[in-house]
């Protein structure tokens, strides 16, 4: 399930460089849904990690 996680941050993360890259105007945009993903991205990991020990 993590590896999903992992693959759509990574692929988020490339989708707001992608953005950033295209449309300079919006690199704010980009910049904070970077930032959103990666927190996203941990706080799941955090749930995941904490569901692991409880099994």
């Amino acid at each position: 399930m993590w590896q999903l996680m992992l693959i759509g941050g990574a692929g988020g993360g490339l989708g707001a460089v992608g953005i950033g890259y295209l449309f300079p105007k919006y690199i704010l945009y980009s910049a904070l849904s970077l930032v959103f993903l990666v927190i996203l991205l941990t706080f799941s990991m955090m749930l995941i990690c904490s569901f692991e020990k409880e099994k």
